[in-house]
């Protein structure tokens, strides 16, 4: 059959990693398993702590050759999913690095290459679970570690793994109680760490104990609003780059002083981190064209030429032209 070519700035966003991290009791699995359609990987063995779990389905992984063996019909075993929910992340990198070990034991004393190994088996899976525009949801603890003598809150996850974790995850959010109701915050601060694209505030998170619409499906609604996050943000950056190459393409064609005014009356409805490198495109074509800018009038115009100044041949002179006896 092939592959399909596609304009870039038409593909839409799907397939999205979040990082729940906190202490335990914030809520993290059950704030996982309000999202569509999940199926938990427990890869830690603390899900009968979780109040949420009823109904939800549940695979109990004590080796990463259980995922592995998946990988040829992982597609059509994940059909009825739209959430994979990982708990813990630590753990599920723990499972890949004893597989790894196993595999090839002069990786317990390489750990660079150990990583690496490690980042390609881990991003293999998610990668493919996302090419099913399937979402995930990663869990993990929290601890804390001292920058510049203050105690910030970060993911516990163990090593070089964090990168790998940090890297991997599209929006990165801290779980915590805050005037005894669990929260969710996504931005980074400087006691937490977080990763977010778009404008989300604290989130406060609703009672799942109770069986109601809010609290079944409240992280699918988060989800879709990252999707449309992203989605907005992938689109400006696609319009950034239109408007770019269209107003490059009309400067380089300018070849007078009015023809680059109309194109900054043009370009002024454009989005100012453009203009900026648009105007330094424009600066260079004046100078091509030998224009000057007004920066009082806002316009560039031609300066008139410089009158050439005569040079007359010196007199000449002689020791008497300066005897005055």
């Amino acid at each position: 059959m092939g592959f399909k070519i596609e304009k870039g700035e038409k593909i839409k966003i799907s397939g999205i990693v979040a990082l729940l991290y906190g202490e335990p009791g914030a809520g993290k699995t059950s704030t996982a398993l309000s999202s569509s359609k999940p199926i938990l990987f427990d890869f830690d063995g603390g899900v009968q702590r979780c109040e949420f779990r009823t109904g939800k389905d549940i695979v109990r992984i004590s080796k990463w050759t259980e995922i592995t063996s998946t990988f040829s019909n992982i597609d059509s075993i994940l059909a009825d999913y739209d959430t994979i929910v990982i708990d813990t992340v630590d753990n599920c990198l723990k499972y890949i690095r004893i597989y790894i070990e196993d595999s090839d034991y002069k990786m317990k004393t390489n750990k660079l290459q150990m990583y690496g190994r490690m980042k390609d088996e881990f991003e293999l899976f998610l990668n493919r679970i996302k090419n099913m525009n399937k979402n995930v949801v990663l869990i993990a603890h929290s601890t804390t570690e001292e920058q510049n003598g203050v105690q910030r809150t970060i993911p516990k996850i163990t090593g070089g793994s964090r990168d790998i974790v940090a890297s991997t995850s599209d929006y990165i959010g801290y779980m915590r109680m805050i005037n005894n109701h669990r929260t969710i915050n996504f931005n980074p601060t400087d006691l937490n760490e977080g990763k977010v694209t778009g404008k989300f505030g604290i989130i406060k998170l609703p009672d799942f104990r109770e069986e109601s619409e809010q609290g079944s499906n409240f992280f699918a609604g988060i989800f879709e609003q990252m999707r449309k996050a992203m989605q907005l943000s992938a689109d400006s950056q696609a319009q950034t780059i239109q408007d770019i190459k269209i107003f490059t393409d009309k400067i380089l064609k300018s070849n007078n002083a009015d023809s680059l005014h109309e194109l900054m009356n043009e370009m002024s409805q454009i989005k100012n981190g453009v203009k900026k490198q648009l105007w330094e495109k424009m600066k260079v074509r004046a100078g091509e064209l030998n224009l000057e800018f007004d920066t009082e009038k806002k316009k560039f115009f031609k300066p008139a030429p410089v009158a050439a100044v005569e040079v007359l041949e010196p007199l000449s002179s002689s020791d008497d032209d300066f005897n005055f006896e």
